[in-house]
C-alpha cells in the first residue's frame, strides 16, 4: 500500500506504526473484498538477491587479489548490510579477503553520525518525532533521518567497517570527476553515449581525494 503524508516530515513511523496504517486502509476498502492473510512489512527489508549480487562482487579479484575496500553510498543502509552479510558469508564458506567496507553519507542528514529522531508521550503512547533535519544534499536519496537497520549498521562499524560523511562540495568533485572519467572510459571502449552517474550515485568516487579517504582508513 503506498501511502504518503505530510507527517512523514515530522514523525518517524515505527514497524508498528506502518503495519497499523495498513490495517486502517485495508479495513476503509474491507467493502471491496479484499483478502487479506496478513501483513508484512517490508520497508527496511533486504532482499536475498541483494546478498547474493553482493557477493558476485566481493568474490571479483583484481591481479588476482580481492578489494581492500569497497565503497558504497548509503541511506537507510540496505545496499551496504546486503554486503556486509555477503562478506560474512563469504568468510564463512572459506574466502580469505579483509575488504573493508566504506559507507559514504551526506554531512549532517544521516543517522549514523546525527540523531534526529526523539521519543515524546503523546495521550496514553509514544510517538517518535523528526526535529532538526533539513536536509539540502544534492545526494538526497541518501538523506535520511533514520533507519531501522541502525543496530546492524553499528554492528559493522563495531566489526571494523567504516562510514564517513562528505558535504555538498565534496558531492559535486566526486560527480565531476565520475563524469570525467565517464567520458575517458566510453571513449576508451567506444561506447556510443558517455558513462555519467547521478550525484547519489558518484559519492564512492569523493575517495580520490586524500583527506577524505585517509578519514576512511585509507593510506595508500
Amino acid at each position: 500500500i503506498p501511502y504518503a503524508s505530510a507527517d512523514l516530515r515530522n514523525k518517524w513511523l515505527t514497524r508498528e506504526d506502518r503495519i497499523s496504517i495498513a490495517e486502517k486502509i485495508l479495513e476503509e476498502h474491507k467493502d471491496e473484498k479484499f483478502r487479506v492473510k496478513g501483513i508484512a512489512d517490508v520497508t527496511h527489508y533486504i532482499p536475498q538477491e541483494y546478498i547474493k549480487q553482493a557477493e558476485e562482487i566481493l568474490r571479483h579479484t583484481v591481479n588476482g587479489k580481492h578489494l581492500d575496500y569497497l565503497a558504497i553510498p548509503v541511506g537507510t543502509g540496505r545496499a551496504y548490510l546486503a554486503f556486509y552479510y555477503a562478506l560474512n558469508n563469504l568468510k564463512i564458506k572459506g574466502f580469505k579477503m579483509n575488504t573493508k567496507l566504506i559507507g559514504i553519507v551526506p554531512k549532517g542528514e544521516n543517522p549514523i553520525f546525527n540523531r534526529f529522531v526523539f521519543a515524546r508521550k503523546n495521550g496514553d503512547g509514544i510517538e517518535y518525532t523528526i526535529t532538526n533535519y533539513h536536509p539540502s544534499s544534492k545526494a538526497d536519496k541518501l538523506s535520511c533521518p533514520n533507519t531501522d537497520l541502525m543496530p546492524e549498521l553499528e554492528l559493522a562499524i563495531a566489526d571494523g567497517h567504516y562510514f564517513i560523511a562528505i558535504g555538498n562540495e565534496i558531492v559535486v568533485d566526486a560527480n565531476n570527476f565520475a563524469f570525467k572519467r565517464g567520458r575517458e572510459y566510453s571513449k576508451d571502449k567506444n561506447l556510443n553515449n558517455p558513462l555519467e552517474l547521478e550525484d547519489s550515485a558518484s559519492v564512492g568516487f569523493s575517495l580520490v581525494y586524500k583527506d577524505i579517504a585517509e578519514a576512511a582508513g585509507i593510506n595508500k
